[in-house]
């Protein structure tokens, strides 16, 4: 029941289960006895907090396991129970995030038999790498009883570590404070506050050392108050590297099966590169550690000469320094690559509208580091970097042409797909592919739901056949879509009647951090296998964003023009998003009206229906790859998560592919479990599903659930 998907191979491409995420580590030492102690410890609390006394019964006639009933008044089942593990909570997360090669994306291939990856850490629940020296700060303040229940955690942070402890003080139920620069993006202040944070900003300008600046305004706090304030001191606690050398470090040796030989990080605590460095030294003292920094950061002249000196400024959020942390162990470090701003934000573009992976600054920074050391080795290597965060973040910097000009930089081009000569490239490309006899016809795999393969990809891997270099258990970016976490919500139930369990799949751990990126997929595999999608297409999609931005980063990968229709409702964040993926972005005038050529859905239709040669409709309101995205991954998925003892699939719906894929899944393997159709009141679902009339539809601002007509798809 679950999908196959592609796992990359030194000698190529090996076809094998996807196990990423939450899988049993089999490593020994320090981690596992950390993990295997936090899991108990996790577990433990959840059966304390609710005791393991739900019950199923197996229905005798198929094996599959039917709920208790449960009414009001109703008392709970005494027969033998099938009781469902207590499940796990979000912190849980942090940490086993995937590999990704990036080989292919190499300059130069003088060297075959140097290959690039890169640590997805925006697969963290916080989104971002520092989710792990938070967590490993905060447990051992705890356990050593400094910080204690009442008391308020304080942090001075650049924006992810303030996002990350904002977020765990949230779950641990502690008050926060956090203290930053202007410099922080909107995005990470935004995401700061939404967890309840208080949000301190120095003012501009102001300098290390000085009590107005950001990271001596949290010292000073904890230091005249040490009872009521913890300090996470992230730049100078031990507890910083040690959280990636108890967790990243043994990843990364793991996932290279222990053939690294290059590992390449930014630093500002420097918590990443020492942490990580320190592990990989110990496993084989051989490894390089190689410091990608900042033009404008001290550490390059540090290293070199041994100096301090005097900082330039630099825009890259979040790596860099004007001072030495005490985190910091340049005694780990074998060199530096200097790598500039204008390079650092080059490379997050082309890893956006080239890869389908929008990563933040810092990790277009390392990128851009690991991708030049490919090209400098003449030895096999290894090459193993970080991608610290996503670049939703920096979307109102990084991936605004107008912020990027403002400061001095070169903005990508914009894109304009309808223009007459992109029009005239796009139909000429388009009509040689479909006269094509089939010497570039799709590979058998295209109609696998892990997704055609890419062919310089696949040659590179031939190149490798022959190499001395060990398997890699890492993935194609691509390769990453499904397999979310199922989270426990148990707790924030209050029913005394009957005992209930609540479970939720966390579907922003896809590539695109959505659960669209499931259908995307399914309809370009399809369209693809069938001949309906050629190259030189182009494609056109009506979403209210989600869709439009899944849409947009899997063109990218793929090589497809993208244009996207939307309302003005869609958010500016999901708009810039899919500008960011290199899409075009057309929106409907406020007021169009379901049916008129004006609204954006009707925008997309017309589109491809004047030149069906032309674009290609991903028609997610109506076809039937829609809901089959669901009904071949999202619901084996749960059946399996829950060891096939759900009994109740609730989700909101606008096309209707999700909950009419996954509950089709679902009634299948038991007709007992209910379905239900959470939707936005103004919506016409839940006056049609009542009376079966079509009722004018309200005003409401959820997006994309709800709609003023039914589409094609929706099973009600």
């Amino acid at each position: 029941s679950r999908r196959q998907q592609t796992r990359i191979g030194g000698g190529g491409l090996v076809c094998e289960r996807r196990q990423r995420g939450r899988r049993a580590s089999t490593m020994e030492g320090a981690r596992a006895v950390k993990q295997a102690s936090r899991k108990a410890a996790a577990l433990a609390q959840r059966r304390e907090e609710q005791p393991e006394t739900e019950s199923y019964r197996l229905a005798p006639e198929t094996g599959a396991p039917r709920a208790a009933a449960c009414v009001p008044g109703a008392s709970p089942e005494t027969e033998t129970p099938k009781t469902l593990e207590a499940g796990e909570r979000y912190a849980a997360f942090v940490g086993d995030t995937p590999l990704v090669e990036l080989t292919h994306m190499v300059a130069s291939r003088r060297n075959p038999f140097v290959r690039v990856f890169a640590k997805c850490e925006m697969f963290n629940p916080g989104f971002s790498i520092k989710d792990r020296i938070v967590q490993n700060i905060l447990d051992k303040a705890e356990a050593e009883g400094r910080l204690r229940a009442g008391m308020t955690v304080v942090a001075a942070s650049s924006g992810n570590t303030g996002a990350s402890t904002a977020m765990m003080c949230a779950m641990r139920g502690y008050k926060c404070i956090i203290t930053t620069s202007p410099k922080c993006s909107k995005e990470k202040m935004d995401a700061i506050r939404a967890y309840g944070a208080q949000l301190l900003v120095s003012p501009s300008g102001a300098k290390e050392g000085e009590p107005s600046h950001y990271m001596e305004m949290a010292r000073l706090l904890a230091l005249e108050n040490p009872n009521l304030y913890f300090d996470m001191d992230q730049y100078e606690t031990q507890s910083n590297p040690e959280g990636h050398y108890l967790t990243l470090g043994p990843e990364i040796w793991e996932q290279t099966t222990g053939s690294i030989t290059h590992f390449v990080a930014a630093g500002s605590t420097g918590g990443t590169i020492s942490g990580t460095g320190r592990y990989l030294k110990e496993m084989n003292p051989r490894v390089n550690c190689v410091l990608a920094d900042p033009v404008g950061s001290i550490f390059t002249n540090y290293f070199r000469k041994g100096e301090i000196g005097t900082p330039d400024k630099f825009l890259v959020e979040g790596v860099g320094k004007g001072s030495i942390p005490g985190a910091m162990n340049f005694d780990l470090i074998d060199d530096v690559l200097p790598v500039t701003d204008q390079e650092a934000f080059n490379m997050c573009h082309r890893l956006a509208r080239e890869e389908g992976i929008c990563a933040g600054g810092s990790s277009g920074l390392n990128v851009h580091a690991a991708l030049q050391l490919a090209t400098e080795l003449s030895e096999p290597a290894i090459i193993v970097t970080v991608m610290p965060d996503l670049g939703v973040k920096y979307l109102s910097k990084v991936y605004n042409s107008e912020w990027l000009v403002e400061n001095g930089f070169d903005a990508p081009a914009e894109v304009d797909i309808l223009t007459e000569a992109s029009l005239r490239t796009a139909e000429a490309e388009a009509e040689a592919d479909a006269n094509d006899s089939g010497a570039e016809s799709l590979p058998s795999s295209a109609t696998d739901l892990s997704g055609p393969s890419s062919l310089p990809e696949c040659q590179i891997h031939a190149d490798l056949a022959d190499s001395p270099l060990p398997k890699v258990d890492a993935y194609h970016y691509r390769d990453l879509v499904g397999d979310t976490p199922l989270v426990d919500l148990s707790h924030l139930v209050d029913n005394t009647r009957c005992r209930v369990r609540v479970l939720a799949k966390c579907e922003f751990f896809n590539p695109g951090y959505s659960i669209k990126d499931r259908i995307v997929q399914n309809i370009l595999n399809k369209a693809e296998a069938a001949g309906r999608l050629r190259k030189g297409m182009i494609v056109v999609a009506a979403s209210s964003g989600n869709t439009g931005a899944s849409t947009a980063m899997m063109c990218a990968m793929r090589g497809y023009k993208c244009i996207i229709t939307t309302s003005p409702k869609c958010s500016k964040e999901k708009m810039d998003a899919i500008r960011a993926y290199g899409a075009q972005l057309l929106v409907s005038p406020s007021g169009a009206k379901e049916g008129e050529p004006s609204h954006y859905m009707e925008m997309a239709r017309l589109l491809a229906l004047e030149n069906p040669n032309l674009y290609f409709d991903m028609d997610q309101y109506e076809t039937q790859s829609n809901p089959e995205g669901h009904y071949l991954t999202l619901g084996p998925e749960i059946w399996e998560q829950t060891t096939g003892s759900i009994t109740h699939f609730v989700a909101a719906g606008s096309t209707g592919g999700t909950i009419s894929g996954t509950g089709r899944y679902l009634k299948e393997m038991n007709s007992d479990v209910r379905v239900v159709l959470g939707d936005p009141v103004g919506s016409i679902f839940t006056e049609y599903f009542r009376s079966g009339t079509l009722s004018k539809p309200g005003a409401f601002l959820v997006e994309g659930v709800g709609k003023g007509s039914i589409p094609g798809r929706h099973e009600l």
